[in-house]
């Protein structure tokens, strides 16, 4: 059988309603979503190599996915019973880790329309990536997941939404900052002085966002803890 990747998960395994997730059938690369009970297809695949915005909502029993502002899914499930933390990256058990990069992740406790204010449309923005606070309520949790987070044993990953839901990640390194210029690869130059140091011409593409976001490793099985 194929394998999973989940992007985020909260809740558990039981019955329709316990869990809201965002995930991907590893080979293909098919968007679902998993509602505690069934693994809702959307017969859509993401495109690799690219960044997706992919957005669930849930309102009573009804589910629906929406990738690049577009839907392509609409789910009967269960009204929802979550027990469980927030993570990123990874099944609510440590487990199906993403092997991917994840930027500006954000959890709201309203179901968001598909167009107007504080939509699906406004988080896609037409491909651009929000970079400033949105001011509303319902917004409860926007890990932006860029270098606002700090490292020492691990990731703090602050809340840019206010509500202080700090996330730690676990399984990461420094380098799984992408954009940190962080590296372990130092070298010692022989023979050399200042005037070796020359300014470059070199440029290069940056990722998702205002240039940053978090590398996720399947083999490291990272994930971030968002708590409850």
């Amino acid at each position: 059988s194929e394998s999973y990747q989940y992007v985020f998960s909260a809740g558990s395994a039981g019955s329709a309603g316990d869990a809201i997730s965002i995930a991907k059938f590893a080979v293909t690369g098919e968007i679902y979503t998993w509602d505690g009970g069934t693994s809702h297809r959307t017969g859509t695949n993401v495109t690799s190599n690219s960044w997706n915005n992919i957005v669930v909502t849930h309102t009573g029993t009804e589910r629906k996915v929406y990738l690049n502002g577009s839907l392509i899914g609409t789910f009967t499930s269960g009204n929802l019973n979550l027990n469980s933390t927030n993570v990123i990256g990874s099944y609510f058990n440590s487990n199906y880790w993403i092997n991917g990069k994840i930027s500006n992740f954000q959890i709201w406790n309203t179901a968001l329309p598909e167009t107007g204010t504080d939509s699906v449309e406004t988080l896609y923005n037409n491909g651009v990536p929000l970079t400033t606070a949105i001011a509303s309520d319902n917004l409860k949790l926007w890990a932006k997941l860029d270098n606002t987070a700090t490292f020492s044993t691990n990731w703090s990953i602050p809340d840019a939404s206010g509500n202080g839901n700090t996330g730690t990640s676990s399984g990461m390194t420094e380098q799984n900052l992408v954009n940190n210029n962080v590296s372990v690869l130092n070298g010692e130059s022989s023979g050399m002085t200042s005037a070796n140091l020359v300014l470059s011409d070199l440029s290069r593409s940056l990722p998702y966002g205002d240039g940053y976001s978090f590398n996720f490793d399947q083999p490291s099985n990272d994930y971030i803890d968002c708590g409850n």
